[in-house]
């Protein structure tokens, strides 16, 4: 019975003594905070000033020589937490990123901010709008879907052109990637 009882007077103290610690480390009740793997790595980009981006299965992450590395999630404002592909605009310094429904934003790394884009996802036309693979071409955005390719206008933010009748293929050709070279646009198609 002594026994018993140092026992449960040594847990009672030891409770007590750790509960301090316990509670400085913990989150505030009003706030929200992340916890996904940033372990498996599908895409790296070089951003600006020796900065880079990556893409991974637990969200995005961006690092810039000499500074923190940033997470971005879904709670940070992401419309996903993994984006199918991003691009980089060296003139707006922004991350294009889209996503496996058509939908496509922009983050703006020095303020932080994201513009969202649902032209594509809200297109009736098509079955799937899978995006997979950006280009920019000043400022002109070509985005390889899953039914062609579409031109969007990064100063205007709107679409001014769809290309889904390609060569002698059906219409809604599946687009994988895009290179552009001398005014030519070359689109990767999956073969049949």
């Amino acid at each position: 019975m002594n026994t018993i009882r140092h026992s449960f007077l040594l847990f009672t103290v030891l409770f007590w003594a750790t509960l301090p610690a316990y509670h400085a480390g913990a989150q505030p009740v009003d706030t929200w905070q992340t916890h996904t793997s940033l372990a498996n790595v599908d895409k790296v980009l070089l951003t600006g000033n020796g900065g880079l981006a990556a893409l991974t299965s637990g969200g995005l992450y961006t690092y810039k020589s000499g500074e923190a590395l940033i997470r971005w999630s879904t709670v940070d404002g992401l419309y996903r937490l993994r984006p199918a592909t991003m691009a980089y605009d060296p003139v707006n310094e922004g991350i294009w990123l889209g996503y496996i429904d058509g939908t496509f934003e922009v983050l703006d790394i020095e303020r932080g901010t994201i513009q969202r884009f649902t032209d594509i996802a809200r297109s009736t036309r098509f079955q799937s709008k899978r995006i997979n693979k950006m280009v920019l071409n000043g400022s002109e955005l070509y985005i390889a879907t899953d039914f062609g390719v579409v031109v969007f206008d990064t100063d205007r933010s709107i679409v001014i052109d769809t290309y889904s009748n390609l060569g002698r293929f059906e219409s809604a050709v599946n687009v994988r990637d895009i290179v552009i070279r001398d005014n030519t646009i070359y689109a990767v198609t999956r073969s049949r």
